[in-house]
C-alpha cells in the first residue's frame, strides 16, 4: 500500500479514535489497518499512539504527524479538485490542423460559432497537406480529406462526403467554349497544383483518363490559393472541393463546368488521439463538428 494511503488510514483512525470505528469508512478490515499503522510506525521509527483496550490515543509525535498528514491529503486533494476543474472548464487552447482545400468552405464560420458560443476558447490553427504526428506536435483535431492509412492511434470521425469538380470563370468561359466531356478539356487551358502538390485522387483521376497534367497548356501552382486565385482571375480551368467553393459557384463568380464527368469523391473527417481521454472542451468541440457538418448542406 502506498504511503498516501498510510497517511489517509492513519488520520481516519486518529479521527474516529478506534480501528474498529475507522473501519467503515476506510472500506477495509480491522487487521488491515492495524497492519498499516504498524508497517508506518515502523517506517517512521516512532510510536503514533498509545494503545489501550478501549480506545487509541496519540502520542506527542503522533499529533505532531497528523497535521502535517491533514495538510499533504489537503493538498492532494486540492491538486485534484483544480484539475478536475480545468479538465471540465470550457477555457483554453485547441490546436487544429487541417488542409488549405477546405479553407474557403464552412469550416471557419463553423469555428466562429463555437468560439461565441464558448469565447474563452482559443483556436491554434495550422495549415498542412500533410498528416503531422498529433502526438509530437501537440495537435488536439485535425481535419482530413480521405481514409485514415493507420488508425491504430487515431480516430476519425466522418462529417461530410466532397466531391472535386471543375470550375472556370465567366471571363475565360466568354473567350473559349464551355467543355462538356474530358475530351473538349484537351483544347483547354488548366490550372493545376504542382506535381508534388497534387491530390493522389486527381492524380489517378487523370492517369486514368489520359489527361497529361503537364502539358503546354497546363499552369502550376504550389498552393490551392494560387490555383483559385489564377482560375478567379480567367487563366484557366481549376479543380476545387465543392465544399470550397460552394458560394462562388452560387453567386456565379465561379461557373461549373464538365457536370457529367464522375470526378473524384472524398470524405472529409475529424481526427483526434484514440490515446487520450479527451477533456470537457474537447468533447463539446468535438460534439460541436459533427452536428454543424451533419446539418450542413451542399447546395451547388
Amino acid at each position: 500500500m502506498s504511503k498516501f494511503r498510510q497517511y489517509q488510514v492513519f488520520v481516519q483512525v486518529s479521527e474516529q479514535g478506534s480501528i474498529s470505528r475507522a473501519a467503515p469508512f476506510l472500506n477495509m478490515s480491522q487487521p488491515a489497518i492495524s497492519k498499516q499503522i504498524m508497517s508506518l510506525e515502523t517506517s517512521l521509527k516512532t510510536q503514533l499512539f498509545v494503545r489501550s483496550h478501549k480506545k487509541l490515543t496519540l502520542t506527542a509525535a503522533g499529533k505532531q504527524f497528523l497535521e502535517h498528514c491533514k495538510l499533504i491529503i489537503a493538498e492532494v486533494r486540492n491538486a485534484e479538485e483544480q484539475l478536475l476543474n480545468q479538465q471540465q472548464a470550457l477555457t483554453g487552447r485547441i490546436a487544429i490542423t487541417l488542409s488549405k482545400a477546405i479553407s474557403r468552405g464552412p469550416v471557419f464560420d463553423i469555428l466562429a460559432s463555437f468560439s461565441q458560443q464558448f469565447p474563452d476558447i482559443r483556436f491554434d490553427l495550422r495549415f498542412s497537406d500533410t498528416f503531422e504526428d498529433m502526438h509530437g506536435e501537440d495537435i488536439d483535431f485535425a481535419l482530413r480529406l480521405g481514409q485514415l492509412r493507420d488508425n491504430s492511434h487515431l480516430i476519425g470521425i466522418p462529417l461530410i462526403e466532397t466531391q472535386l469538380i471543375a470550375c472556370a470563370s465567366p471571363a475565360y468561359l466568354q473567350k473559349t467554349s464551355t467543355p462538356k466531356n474530358l475530351t473538349e478539356l484537351a483544347n483547354h487551358q488548366l490550372v493545376l497544383m504542382s506535381p508534388l502538390a497534387i491530390s493522389v485522387a486527381l492524380r489517378d483521376y487523370f492517369s486514368q483518363n489520359k489527361i497529361d497534367r503537364q502539358c503546354k497548356k497546363c499552369h502550376q501552382c504550389d498552393d490551392i490559393e494560387a490555383v483559385f486565385q489564377s482560375v478567379r482571375a480567367g487563366l484557366g480551368i481549376g479543380f476545387f472541393l465543392d465544399l470550397s467553393i460552394q458560394s462562388e459557384l452560387q453567386n456565379s463568380r465561379l461557373m461549373h463546368v464538365l457536370q457529367e464527368e464522375k470526378l473524384p469523391r472524398k470524405m472529409l473527417y475529424l481526427v483526434y488521439k484514440k490515446s487520450e481521454k479527451l477533456s470537457q472542451k474537447h468533447l463539446m468541440f468535438k460534439e460541436f463538428i459533427k452536428s454543424q457538418f451533419t446539418s450542413y448542406q451542399l447546395d451547388l
